[in-house]
């Protein structure tokens, strides 16, 4: 459930003391999506075709998904954003523009 992440993500937002700052929201956001890669692994190409060399198991990448979840929380916190309501409105706008009847 959205507001039961968004407030967890305040609550260790605020024991980190840096409710307010977007930047170290972001850095935390791109540590979790860079930091498991095994040395030396990148993405190749760029953007949605963009891939990784598959490893690890799928256990441990489920892990790092939540975490980049939960960091996403909180750097909407930071940036005082609605995500709940933000993810409403690209839904709709995904539905209509690719005329998706779900």
């Amino acid at each position: 459930e959205f507001a039961a992440v968004k407030e967890l993500s305040a609550a260790l937002s605020g024991h980190f003391g840096d409710v307010d700052d977007p930047y170290r929201a972001l850095a935390l956001l791109i540590e979790e999506f860079s930091a498991k890669l095994p040395p030396g692994q990148h993405a190749v190409g760029a953007g949605a075709k963009a891939t990784l060399k598959k490893s690890g198991s799928r256990a441990a990448l489920e892990e790092e998904l939540g975490d980049v979840v939960l960091s996403t929380f909180y750097l909407a916190n930071a940036l005082n954003v609605d995500l709940e309501a933000e993810m409403q409105a690209k839904y709709a706008r995904l539905k209509k523009q690719f005329n998706l009847d779900i």
